[in-house]
Order: C-alpha cells, then structure tokens, then sequence
C-alpha cells in the first residue's frame, strides 16, 4: 500500500473527467463513499489492486489509463502483472532499451520497431 497524493489526484482527475461524484464511484465499485474520499485526499492508499482496476472499470477510462492509476497507486501495470516482471521477450526489450551501448539514436529507432510491431499485431493503426 503507497500513502500518496499522486495516486488521489489522478483517481480525482479521471473520475472529474467522466463527471461523477465520489459518492457515485463509490456506488459503482461497492465502496464506501469516505474511502474515496480519503484516497484523493492521500489520507489513504491502495490495499488491493482489484480496487483501482474496479475504479478504473466504473469511470470507463482505457487501458493506458488504467495503468497510470494501477502504476500511481503502487502496483505493476496490467500487461506486466499478467505475464510477470521476469518474462524473458519483456526482460530483453527493456535491456536493450536501457542499454549504455545504444545512441539516443539506436534506443529511438529500436523503440519504433517494437511499436510497429506491437501495433501489427493488435491490429491498432500504425503511427504517422
């Protein structure tokens, strides 16, 4: 659990974002309406992880930012939670991006592979 302002002020934003009440989110995810409260206002932080993919699920908000609350709140994003943080394709991508090796040049261009590649395969359309 992380005792954080960045996490309530996050959680704040989305949920002002999608026009509901702390009340209202409370509602949706089964929660009592001053824990919401207490969470925005960093009196409180995350237990579970299931509670900020709930919110993340009520205020409708896409998968990246569902991440940013997961990552705000303490907790591994989701593709990472699922496969593992010692999964060997993401261990070896996040190597040769880290690499001291590589010029800001290299690092760019590699990025932009994997993007394309990953965008090919989830059939999302390709950068300009």
């Amino acid at each position: 659990m992380q005792t954080t302002t960045g996490f309530g002020e996050a959680l704040r934003a989305r949920r002002e974002a999608a026009g509901v009440s702390q009340s209202g989110l409370a509602k949706r995810v089964g929660l009592d309406a001053s824990y919401v409260n207490r969470l925005e206002s960093g009196q409180r932080g995350v237990e579970r992880r299931e509670t900020v993919l709930a919110m993340a699920r009520a205020l409708e908000v896409d998968p990246g930012e569902t991440d940013r609350l997961l990552v705000a709140a303490g907790f591994l994003p989701e593709a990472i939670h699922i496969l593992g943080v010692d999964h060997p394709a993401l261990a070896l991508v996040a190597r040769a991006l880290t690499a001291p090796t590589l010029t800001d040049a290299e690092r760019a261009e590699f990025q932009q592979v994997v993007e394309a590649i990953a965008r090919r395969w989830l059939g999302l359309p390709a950068r300009e």
